[in-house]
């Protein structure tokens, strides 16, 4: 026996797929999150009462409830509906112009042309067994000249060790 004990691994106690789970068991489960969450929320509550009165919350009841500024928003609440429906439909019409210029358009028809590192190499000026070392390192440092030529390329340790000295 490969186990230490009659209880199975842990592993196979876990449901990674809960549809595979009865309804029941699943709605048992949602139940029992909910309550919990219920009572984080009301555990939490001297702490949002706090922050409410460091924020000025007692203002906003005077403002909006007393001297009636809810009546206010109300009035308004159609013009932000208005403007949030616009927002929102622009955006999704952008979505669909963009989806319908570019659905199955291939935008990258020119693959990159590798060379070979033969290639490479004359182009660098080093033997490809140089090359070959440049591209087994994590960093190298790279001079180059004012017109764009490589003047130098050295490990970034060996290149750290010369600004040390």
């Amino acid at each position: 026996m490969d186990q230490s004990g009659p209880w199975p691994k842990a592993l196979e106690l876990i449901i990674d797929r809960p549809e595979n789970q009865p309804r029941f068991y699943r709605a048992a489960f949602g139940l029992v999150t909910l309550a919990f969450w219920a009572m984080w929320v009301y555990l939490m509550m001297p702490v949002v009462t706090l922050l409410g009165w460091a924020f000025g919350v007692s203002r906003f009841v005077n403002v909006m409830i007393v001297q009636g500024g809810l009546n206010d928003v109300t009035r308004l609440l159609g013009w932000y509906l208005l403007v949030a429906f616009t927002l929102c439909g622009s955006l999704i019409l952008w979505a669909i112009y963009n989806w319908v210029r570019f659905h199955g358009a291939t935008r990258r028809s020119n693959a990159p042309c590798v060379l070979a590192n033969a290639q490479v190499a004359v182009a660098l000026g080093v033997e490809e067994s140089v090359l070959a070392g440049w591209q087994e390192l994590k960093r190298l440092e790279v001079d180059f000249d004012d017109e764009g030529r490589f003047t130098a390329i050295r490990p970034a340790a060996t290149a750290r060790q010369d600004q040390a000295a």
